[in-house]
C-alpha cells in the first residue's frame, strides 16, 4: 500500500491515465488515451542543531537543542567521549574530544537526515596545598601532609582511588633539618607521581615553623611568702 502526502500524491511510482482528443488529421480519427508515468520521491528535510560550546569537567547538564524542517522530532546519538544522553540532556562522564549526532530517521513522506556538533572537556582544577606544621627545637621534622580540594560531582579522593581515576603521591620537601634552629621554613610542593583522569592541579606551598623550647620554673617557697617581682 502506497501512502499519500497531504496533496493526495501517492509516494513511489505512479501512473496518470485520462483521455487524450486530437484533431482529426491522417493519422487521428479517433479519441486516445494517454498514460503518463512518473514517481514521487520523498522529501528531504534539514536539521538545524545548535552548536555546543566547549566545556570542563564539573559542568552542569545540557539541555541539546536541534528541530528539523519537517517538524518531526530529532533525537541524539554519541558518536565519540565521555558523555552520556538521557531524553535529550547531555551529562560528562569525563574529559576529552566529544561528537554527538542529531538524527531524525524519516517517514513515510520525509528521507532521514543527520547532522554532527563536536566538543572538548577540559579538566576541572584541583587545589593541591600542602599543610601548614609547626615543631618545637629539640623534635624532629614532622610528616609532611597535604590537602586536596575542589572535587567535582560528589567526588572524593577515597572515591577516586578506588576507581583508578587517581593515583601516585605529591613530592613535599622543606630545607629544615631536624637539627634546624627556630625560624619559619618552605614546605615546597611539586606533583611527584600524583595523576587524575579528570583533573589537572593548582600547587600551594606552605610553611613549616620552628620554635624554641619552652621551660616552666617552678618555685619552692618552703613556708616562706611569694613576694610579685616588680618591673
Amino acid at each position: 500500500k502506497q501512502s499519500c502526502n497531504e496533496y493526495g500524491y501517492q509516494l513511489g511510482d505512479n501512473v496518470l491515465q485520462g483521455e487524450l482528443t486530437l484533431a482529426a488529421n491522417t493519422n487521428n480519427t479517433s479519441s486516445q488515451t494517454a498514460l503518463f508515468k512518473y514517481k514521487l520521491k520523498k522529501a528531504s528535510q534539514l536539521i538545524t542543531f545548535l552548536p555546543l560550546s566547549n566545556q570542563v569537567y564539573g559542568n552542569a547538564p545540557l539541555q541539546l537543542q536541534a528541530t528539523s524542517t519537517s517538524t518531526l522530532p530529532v533525537t541524539f546519538k554519541v558518536i565519540t567521549g565521555k558523555v552520556i544522553i538521557d531524553q535529550g540532556v547531555l551529562s560528562l562522564t569525563g574529559t576529552g574530544d566529544v561528537t554527538i549526532k542529531a538524527v531524525q530517521l524519516g517517514n513515510e513522506f520525509f528521507e532521514a537526515a543527520a547532522v554532527e556538533q563536536s566538543f572538548s572537556i577540559s579538566k576541572a582544577t584541583l587545589t593541591l596545598t600542602a599543610d601548614s606544621l609547626s615543631r618545637i627545637l629539640i623534635d624532629p621534622n614532622p610528616e609532611l601532609t597535604y590537602t586536596l580540594t575542589g572535587f567535582v560531582y560528589n567526588e572524593d579522593a577515597a572515591l577516586l582511588r578506588a576507581s583508578g581515576a587517581l593515583s601516585g603521591e605529591p613530592l613535599l620537601t622543606t630545607t629544615a633539618t631536624d637539627a634546624s634552629v627556630a625560624g619559619i621554613y618552605p614546605i615546597e610542593v611539586a606533583l611527584g607521581t600524583l595523576t587524575a583522569s579528570n583533573y589537572e592541579f593548582d600547587l600551594v606551598d606552605a610553611t613549616l615553623t620552628i620554635t624554641q623550647n619552652e621551660h616552666t620554673i617552678t618555685w619552692d617557697v618552703r613556708g616562706g611568702t611569694v613576694i610579685a617581682s616588680e618591673v
